[in-house]
């Protein structure tokens, strides 16, 4: 009984124990909301502090650039989409693949060109010291993203 009465002791004490640790856990979870990053277009306009008529124009020109760049998205999708499915036809020539395969390569081609010329317009409207502060936060993106070899978060298109 002696043993028993031991085992039942110590039984109790662990489900407390595990009790107080999981509520702990789980208020700890629920009282930590995941960050959300901060999209990048608030960012640069945030860092190089827009006047309300710059914002305006800035936000236009940001417009205009996700548009562009969504379109070419939804082609390279296309386009892979064609390429993947021709994985399973057996009639698929080598010429068919490397044209395919062209046409994506010229579609990253423009979004690298569009994305240059977004911030081209974007210095457009930047005073001289807004426009040192832009080329700033583009080489610290590239330094950091030849580091990780990872494209800088403000060269994402995301729709906000």
């Amino acid at each position: 009984m002696k043993k028993n009465l031991i085992t039942y002791i110590l039984l109790v004490f662990l489900i407390a124990v595990n009790g107080f640790f999981l509520v702990t856990y789980l208020k700890d979870e629920k009282n930590k909301q995941p960050e959300r990053s901060e999209q990048p277009t608030n960012f640069i306009a945030k860092e190089l502090e827009f006047e309300k008529d710059q914002l305006q124009q800035f936000r236009e020109i940001t417009r205009k650039h996700r548009r562009a760049i969504r379109e070419l998205m939804t082609e390279n999708r296309s386009l892979k989409k064609q390429l993947w499915n021709s994985l399973a036809d057996a009639t698929t020539q080598e010429n068919q693949t490397d044209s395919i395969t062209s046409l994506i390569g010229g579609i990253q081609k423009q979004k690298e060109q569009k994305t240059f010329y977004y911030f081209k317009n974007v210095e457009s409207i930047c005073t001289k010291k807004q426009q040192v502060k832009l080329q700033e936060i583009i080489k610290e993106a590239l330094m950091t993203s030849a580091e990780t070899h990872e494209r800088p978060n403000f060269f994402e298109h995301k729709d906000e």
